[in-house]
């Protein structure tokens, strides 16, 4: 139940965020984690913490955030997996549970056996922003490097390589941070080509099960119902 201080909107709102996209003009793409650190006024309203919890033996890796994940205003009131994709995942893989799997784990954050974690924490989608927000130039970045199927060479002649590093560099630190605490995590699954992309870069999963989905989003999943067969099976068997 979401408190009623993350149901109110800052009334300073605007002037903050035509701030900090000043600020992250200036500073151009940068560093994204000093941005979100500097830039407080669109951590605060954008930025998407993990969920997870101290049983989570299979961690279910997705791209980036989206609106209904940055609809609190409040950062410890949002959660991955908060709308259609957090409702399709639960669909294939909870019995009988009809909300969107975040909402389900975060209920009960302890025990719960799965974890979510965003390659990004930052919505990397246009649409999730209100004006202003971010720089054209990081939305940009965002878009190239959501499309994997752009070539590194391109990704290396622009700054969207820069951000592409920095997104894993964020990504490589709290996947680390998470299998130091955790040692019941017994599955990994990548869901989408980006959330593929960033695991692949990271090299410390040598006991660790990798199962690659589509993204759930756009009824991917019910097209690779074998797969998800498969999956169920490996995690009840866990």
């Amino acid at each position: 139940m979401l408190s009623a201080g993350c149901l109110d909107r800052d009334s300073h709102e605007v002037d903050e965020l035509e701030g900090a996209n000043q600020m992250l003009e200036d500073k151009l793409i940068g560093d994204i984690v000093s941005l979100l650190k500097l830039v407080d006024a669109v951590r605060t309203k954008y930025l998407v913490e993990d969920l997870l919890g101290s049983d989570v033996v299979v961690l279910l890796l997705l791209e980036s955030p989206h609106s209904h994940e940055i609809s609190s205003p409040e950062i410890h009131c949002r959660y991955p997996a908060a709308g259609d994709t957090g409702l399709a995942i639960s669909m294939n893989l909870l019995e009988g549970i009809d909300e969107p799997i975040g909402k389900y784990i975060n209920e009960d954050l302890n025990k719960q056996k799965f974890g979510i974690m965003n390659c990004c924490q930052l919505p990397m989608q246009k649409s999730a922003y209100t004006s202003p927000a971010l720089s054209q130039d990081l939305l940009d970045a965002f878009k190239t490097i959501r499309n994997t199927k752009i070539n590194v060479v391109k990704r290396q002649k622009s700054d969207t390589q820069l951000v592409d590093d920095k997104i894993y560099e964020n990504f490589k630190k709290r996947l680390s941070n998470f299998l130091e605490d955790n040692n019941n995590i017994k599955l990994v699954v990548p869901c989408g080509k980006m959330a593929e992309y960033f695991l692949n870069k990271y090299e410390a999963l040598d006991k660790i099960e990798i199962f690659p989905l589509p993204h759930p989003a756009r009824n991917n999943w019910s097209r690779a119902k074998n797969s998800i067969k498969e999956l169920k099976k490996k995690i009840q068997s866990i």
